[in-house]
């Protein structure tokens, strides 16, 4: 992936929103097309990628989720995505989680 990304973007963030766009583009985890939702989806990728600062990234999107763990593991990433209620359960048992 490293190669590949260096060839064809500027940089790692470009590369990251490219592939989680393309992921929805290809049908993976697709999000419904309305007024609007290219945007929504924009900004969902921008939030995945920004989340890579972070331990977790937490949204109840299961869409965006999924496309996000994706990039993560492809990337190399450490950060997981998860939902709200994993996020609770998280919280509850002193920050030992199993994603």
């Amino acid at each position: 992936m490293r190669n590949y990304v260096g060839l064809t973007c500027n940089s790692r963030q470009e590369a990251f929103l490219s592939l989680f766009n393309i992921l929805d583009s290809l049908g993976y985890w697709k999000d419904t097309v309305r007024p609007g939702s290219t945007m929504n989806r924009l900004y969902d990728a921008n939030h995945a990628y920004f989340a890579t600062a972070c331990t977790y990234f937490v949204t109840n999107d299961n869409n965006t989720r999924k496309k996000a763990n994706v990039c993560y593991r492809l990337f190399g990433i450490k950060t997981k995505a998860i939902n709200y209620d994993e996020f609770i359960c998280l919280n509850k048992n002193s920050g030992k989680m199993n994603v």
